[in-house]
């Protein structure tokens, strides 16, 4: 077992989108899927344990809906609730927080 000191930070984001096959109409609740790299070259296949939806590191990616009105997002466990039906797009966001360099962002 050998272990390190440094920090490793999200370097890239793999795979952002709802779980595969949800409709996420009005009223329900669905959830978002999440893979991404961190800095010393490890992947993580699936960062919510589905189907619970648990994140695997608390504080680790913020996420954002650019209509909450709408489509509202637990920025915590990534669980999406559609509110309402809208004629323009909405952008869901996912933000990991940086510890000494940049922030990762997809959308």
């Amino acid at each position: 077992l050998q272990v390190t000191t440094g920090r490793i930070e999200v370097s890239s984001i793999n795979r952002f989108n709802l779980t595969t096959g949800s409709s996420c109409q009005t009223g329900a609740t669905c959830q978002l899927v999440l893979s991404f790299r961190f800095s010393d070259g490890t992947e993580i296949a699936d960062f919510f344990n589905l189907p619970t939806g648990v994140p695997t590191w608390n504080g680790l990616f913020t996420f954002s809906s650019s209509q909450p009105s709408f489509l509202s997002i637990n920025s915590a466990t990534g669980q999406v609730t559609t509110l309402g039906n809208t004629a323009n797009g909405v952008v869901v966001q996912a933000t990991s927080v940086p510890f000494s360099g940049p922030a990762v962002t997809e959308s």
